[in-house]
């Protein structure tokens, strides 16, 4: 299992979506939601902890890119 830290920055156009029910439900990663400031129709922030499968994880993390959204590595 891997484990990853992440900083997400969501556009004004994300931020209503469900990006970390998707992230459980069709990548079954486990998400540890450490800091979010999300406000909807405004640009949002989150501090995320993700684990499960590294293949999953990378798949999970590419949708999160296609959306929009920006990655940032804070550790591994």
């Amino acid at each position: 299992m891997k484990v990853k830290r992440v900083y997400l920055e969501f556009p004004s156009d994300v931020t209503e979506k469900p990006v970390v029910y998707h992230l459980v439900k069709n990548y079954d990663l486990m998400i540890n939601i450490l800091k979010a400031e999300i406000t909807p129709k405004e640009e949002g922030r989150m501090l995320l902890e993700i684990s499960g499968d590294n293949t999953k994880l990378v798949d999970g993390l590419n949708m999160i890119r296609k959306l929009g959204i920006k990655i940032g590595n804070i550790e591994e």
